[in-house]
């Protein structure tokens, strides 16, 4: 299993932009498709690793919940996104 590069990263964040912009939410599968050597379960791993250890470079993407869940209401906070996002209990 090959680890993500810089590159890797900047291809999964441009893929979920890309997203973002077309304003439909985020499909692992075709995050993955733009990373040849990734799967959805790999490229779903990865966000959320960014999410949490790079908030603050990702925080335009955790704003617009609707990409990242849909048209589910998700019933968190901003405050305990970050939270939970930070590990603070």
């Amino acid at each position: 299993r090959k680890r993500f590069l810089p590159e890797d990263d900047e291809k999964l964040l441009s893929a979920i932009r890309e997203r973002q912009v077309a304003g439909v939410k985020v499909s692992w599968g075709a995050v993955a498709d733009k990373l040849a050597s990734k799967t959805k379960s790999q490229c779903l791993r990865r966000w959320r690793y960014l999410a949490k250890t790079q908030a603050s470079s990702v925080s335009d993407i955790l704003a617009d919940k609707e990409i990242l869940f849909g048209n589910s209401t998700p019933h968190w906070s901003r405050e305990e996104d970050y939270k939970l996002l930070s590990g603070i209990s």
